[in-house]
C-alpha cells in the first residue's frame, strides 16, 4: 500500500461498512483515513492492495504477534476486504496467499482473523476453502476503551 492508495481503500471500506449496514458517519471516515496513514507510514509493511487495470480492487492489513501460548508468532489479518463488483474473481485467494507468504516468511505458526457470520464472505464458506477452521469452542469479545 502506498499513500496514494488511502482513498480508494477507504473507499472500499465505507462500501463494505454500508453493505453490513453499520452505523457510519464522517467523523469516522476520518479516523479510517488516519489510521490508514499511519499503517502506510509503518516500518514493517502490513498492508497490501490488489490492483485491476489501474484500479484497487481489494486489500488487506495483517499484524504478525508473539504468541507465547501457542509457542510462536502468529499473524493476524484485521482486513480483508474486495470490492462488492469484483467478488468471485480470485482477488481474495491472491490477497489471502500474500498473507500465507508473509507468515511463512515471518516464522509464524498460524493465521487467525474473525469473520462476521452475517458477511458474504461467511455465507460463501471463503475462508473454509481458503483452509481455515472454524473454532467453535471460542467467543471473540470486544471492549471499546474509546
Amino acid at each position: 500500500m502506498k499513500e496514494e492508495d488511502i482513498d480508494s481503500i477507504l473507499a472500499l471500506i465505507i462500501q463494505y461498512k454500508k453493505e453490513q449496514n453499520f452505523p457510519f458517519n464522517t467523523s469516522y471516515e476520518n479516523e479510517i483515513k488516519k489510521q490508514l496513514f499511519i499503517a502506510v507510514k509503518q516500518k514493517q509493511k502490513n498492508t497490501y492492495v490488489c490492483v485491476v487495470q489501474s484500479e484497487i480492487t481489494g486489500y488487506i492489513n495483517m499484524h504478525i504477534c508473539p504468541f507465547p501460548m501457542i509457542g510462536g508468532k502468529e499473524l493476524y489479518i484485521s482486513d480483508l476486504l474486495v470490492k462488492q463488483d469484483m467478488r468471485g474473481n480470485g482477488i481474495g485467494k491472491k490477497l489471502m496467499e500474500k498473507a500465507i507468504e508473509i507468515a511463512q516468511e515471518n516464522e509464524c505458526t498460524r493465521i487467525m482473523l474473525n469473520n462476521a457470520k452475517e458477511s458474504e464472505s461467511y455465507r460463501r464458506s471463503f475462508y473454509i476453502k481458503s483452509g481455515f477452521i472454524e473454532r467453535p469452542h471460542f467467543a471473540n469479545f470486544v471492549k471499546s476503551v474509546k
